[in-house]
Order: structure tokens, then C-alpha cells, then sequence
């Protein structure tokens, strides 16, 4: 008998054998690649996001500290506004001039309040929109099964500009930049998804998958140089 015919005979139920294992191996490298490859889109867009969000809010912070100036010029005036009428009390004449100047200085304090506030509002309201519109796009993100792919996400309510108004109590007070500024400033982002929607039916048979894969990216507004910039914050997964 052939030599080469008794070892066709054992190879082939030894690739019988080892045939599973292979299937095996290659679904687990199949599912953990679909599973590295979600993971780099999902953070490559919340970063992304969450770097405009920190972006605006940085141009939204120097135009509201653009304004302190004006804010603490004002408030000079109508402090002297208040001595000239209680100086000008029993002068008619001098009452009425100091009286309108009052008014003028709180006319324009109002106008310059308003500025003030609708910048303020205007970066809350745009960083929750962008918060939302990044939901969406984990959410919406093209899923391999039929299960909703987004389990989990959190998120700050109504980010804010956070620097202190000083006087607290003025209407125009100046917004002045606290010391652990980058520390309250930071924005973070934490979602979950759930990876039976990442991969193939006939995967999700063949594989014990772990748990959930929970996300999570963030950035802030740091002083460099001189300078302030928006940086990254660790991303963790």
C-alpha cells in the first residue's frame, strides 16, 4: 500500500477534527474586529462633537468677557448716578438732570444685561442641540441586526458657560474665569451599546459575547501658553 495514501487517511479526520475550532477562531476574530471597528467610529464622532461644542463655547466666552469692561464702566455710573441725586435732593433742577442721567445709565445697563444673557443662552442652547444631534448619530448609526444598537446614554443637562458673575448680585456684573475652570467646564459623554447589534445572526449564535460595550468621550477649554484651547479629555472604554 501507498505510503501516501495511510497519511491522507489521518489528515483527514484530523481536519475533521480541528475544523470546528477553526470556525470557531475565525467567527471570534470576525465579531471582535466588528467590534473594534464600531468602537473607533463611535468615538471618532463623539469626539468630534463634543471638540465644536467646546469650540463654541470658547468663542462665546470671549465675547461675553469682551464685554466686562463695558459691564464694570457702568457700574461706575450708576454708582456716581445715585450720589448726584442724593446730592441734587431739594435742588429741583439739579434732581431732574441727575434723575435722567439715572436713567439713561440703567437704559444702557439693561441693553448691555440683555447682551450679556443672550450669549449665555445661546451657548446652553447650543450645546445641548449638538448633544442631541450626537445621539442621534450613535443611535442612527448602521446596525448589522434588527435590535436598536444604542442601550445607554449620558450626557450633562443644559451644559453651561461656566464662569461667576462678580458683583453676583449687579446686572451687569463681570464674568470672570474661576481657577478650576477646565475642571467644570468639561464635557463628557458616556454611552452603551449593545453588541448583538454590531454583528452578524450566525455570529451572535457561535460567540459568548461580553458584556456590553460601554463608551465614553469628553473634552474641556485648558490654558495654554497663555492661551486658552479646547483639549481632549481621556476617553475610556
Amino acid at each position: 500500500m501507498c505510503p501516501c495514501r495511510k497519511e491522507s487517511g489521518f489528515m483527514l479526520p484530523s481536519l475533521i477534527f480541528l475544523l470546528p475550532i477553526l470556525v470557531a477562531t475565525l467567527t471570534t476574530v470576525i465579531a471582535v474586529t466588528q467590534i473594534l471597528v464600531e468602537r473607533s467610529h463611535a468615538l471618532s464622532t463623539c469626539r468630534s462633537e463634543v471638540i465644536a461644542i467646546q469650540k463654541e463655547m470658547l468663542n462665546k466666552k470671549n465675547k461675553l468677557q469682551a464685554l466686562n469692561s463695558s459691564a464694570s464702566r457702568l457700574r461706575k455710573e450708576l454708582k456716581a448716578a445715585k450720589a448726584m441725586i442724593v446730592a441734587a435732593a431739594g435742588i429741583p433742577p439739579a434732581l431732574a438732570a441727575a434723575t435722567t442721567y439715572y436713567r439713561s445709565v440703567k437704559a444702557r445697563q439693561s441693553l448691555l444685561s440683555l447682551r450679556q444673557k443672550a450669549i449665555l443662552y445661546s451657548a446652553r442652547i447650543m450645546a445641548s442641540s449638538k448633544i442631541m444631534n450626537l445621539k442621534q448619530k450613535l443611535s442612527k448609526r448602521k446596525t448589522i441586526t434588527k435590535s436598536h444598537g444604542l442601550s445607554r446614554f449620558d450626557s450633562p443637562w443644559f451644559p453651561k458657560l461656566e464662569l461667576d458673575p462678580r458683583p453676583r448680585t449687579s446686572l451687569t456684573p463681570d464674568y470672570k474665569t474661576p481657577q478650576n475652570y477646565s475642571r467644570r467646564q468639561n464635557i463628557e459623554i458616556a454611552w452603551t451599546y449593545d453588541e448583538t447589534s454590531l454583528l452578524h445572526e450566525w455570529i451572535i449564535d457561535r460567540v459568548q459575547l461580553p458584556k456590553p460595550l460601554k463608551l465614553a468621550c469628553g473634552a474641556t477649554i485648558k490654558r495654554r501658553n497663555a492661551k486658552w484651547t479646547v483639549v481632549l479629555s481621556a476617553d475610556k472604554s
